[in-house]
């Protein structure tokens, strides 16, 4: 047994709190990065009595498909009081919030290396389930409880300024499509004396795409673009998948493309080279 680590089932109980009397009344979700949303289910016609509550500080998760999403979504309750989810998914909660911070068990579920090893543990097919006990036996350092909310503590510091960051990237990329609709939309780009060009009568001529910028054309994509077609590897080779070395490649799925914005710079998940050679998978430079 590694030093200092010890067993989650060692520090966490199951709690099965149903909603009877309907007593509670804000349905929530699980996502697969790991947090609580709205639930979108058909309720229609459901006995929501049979719904589990959760109460802030306890946990929801999900032990189905591990292997096949690659993650084990499991979120921590902290934004209100109380609420209800589907009894598909177990809650539990910390037995003694003295010797292990939520907080931080949260933390450590958030990691890669934490869904790699579920990953390891998930059994049952392509799909891949994580049995109870094997999550319960899945192992963690538990320093101190000052260590912990120092930890923690670092952690959210982190965190937020992602946030930050990410609110700034996200009001800059408005001002580029802005710009970008200004000068290529509406050809209000700055002129040789820095006015906008249409509007302070600059020449316009017609094409096939209604009138543009004298001077300037249109062509297809192909034309201007090199494009090519990816291709998967059969996903039964959980080996050519997932497994981070410095000869394995960034692949780049749907799921990395819906996931982002304007631009990707990391993927869930890397390739192997023998996939890569084996299926000629396409090699985009960066």
């Amino acid at each position: 047994m590694k030093l200092n680590y010890k067993k989650i089932g060692e520090h966490i109980r199951l709690v099965d709190e149903r909603n009877k009397g309907l007593q509670v009344k804000q349905l929530l979700g699980l996502s697969i990065s790991k947090q609580f949303i709205p639930s979108v289910a058909n309720i229609i016609g459901t006995d929501m009595e049979n719904y589990k509550i959760i109460r802030r500080n306890q946990f929801a998760c999900s032990t189905m498909q591990v292997r096949r999403d690659k993650k084990m979504p499991v979120a921590l309750l902290q934004e209100v009081d109380e609420a209800i989810i589907s009894q598909a998914y177990p809650i539990f909660e910390v037995k003694n919030e003295k010797e292990l911070l939520p907080e931080y068990l949260m933390m450590w579920f958030t990691r890669s290396e934490f869904d790699r090893e579920a990953c390891f543990h998930a059994v049952g097919g392509v799909r891949g389930s994580l049995e109870w006990e094997d999550f319960e036996n899945l192992q963690l350092p538990i320093p101190h409880p000052n260590k912990q909310k120092e930890i923690v503590k670092e952690y959210n510091t982190i965190v937020n300024r992602i946030a930050l960051n990410n609110q700034l990237i996200k009001k800059l990329e408005e001002t580029a499509q802005a710009i970008y609709k200004q000068w290529f939309v509406d050809f209000e780009f700055p002129n040789e004396h820095g006015k906008p060009y249409k509007s302070n009568g600059g020449e316009m001529v017609e094409s096939e795409l209604g009138e543009i910028p004298k001077g300037w054309t249109f062509s297809k994509i192909g034309n201007e673009f090199n494009l090519t077609i990816g291709r998967t590897p059969p996903r039964i080779q959980v080996e050519w998948f997932n497994n981070p070395t410095k000869n394995n490649l960034d692949w780049i799925s749907i799921k990395d493309i819906q996931s982002s914005d304007t631009f990707l710079f990391k993927t869930n998940e890397q390739l192997s080279q023998e996939a890569i050679k084996k299926f000629s998978i396409p090699i985009i430079p960066y």
